[in-house]
């Protein structure tokens, strides 16, 4: 996670901004279905999926896609394993502090853009995709605006 941070300070410009926005490190403790799967805290342990990435977009629809959806191959599995690293709130923010940039907002959200990740999500105006009504509001995306200070 530093030397994630670390690079992004050392391709900023001095008053040169870093923005995020993805989604939040706590919607990735779940699994589709909304049951508690996984652990926030992952001590930088990766979590690998042998059966690779789902086609997200294409159960998403028209709700990741504004400017029009066509279907593709349906059924879509990717046979290559991926891995993904879980890195919470907290070791985020710290790493770009420690890299010397100043922290200017750090903002939650409780929807997705666009992006059904779970299942019976509701879509609201926007293409904002929230938990189903008998799921308790949560982070579903975070976004973090970071500066180089000025020398």
């Amino acid at each position: 996670m530093n030397l994630w941070a670390k690079g992004i300070a050392d391709v900023l410009k001095p008053g040169g901004r870093f923005i995020v926005v993805d989604f939040h490190p706590v919607a990735i403790i779940f699994d589709e279905d909304w049951s508690h799967k996984f652990s926030y805290f992952s001590e930088g342990k990766p979590l690998t999926w042998e059966d690779g990435i789902s086609d997200y977009v294409a159960s998403s629809g028209t709700a990741l896609t504004p400017w029009g959806y066509e279907t593709g191959i349906e059924n879509f599995r990717n046979p290559y394993r991926s891995h993904e690293f879980q890195w919470g709130i907290g070791e985020i923010v710290t790493a770009l502090l420690e890299a010397g940039l100043t922290l200017e907002v750090l903002k939650e959200y409780p929807y997705a853009n666009g992006c059904k990740i779970f299942e019976r999500m509701r879509e609201a105006p926007g293409r904002r995709m929230f938990p189903p009504e008998d799921v308790p509001n949560l982070p579903l995306m975070y976004g973090i605006v970071a500066r180089r200070k000025k020398f």
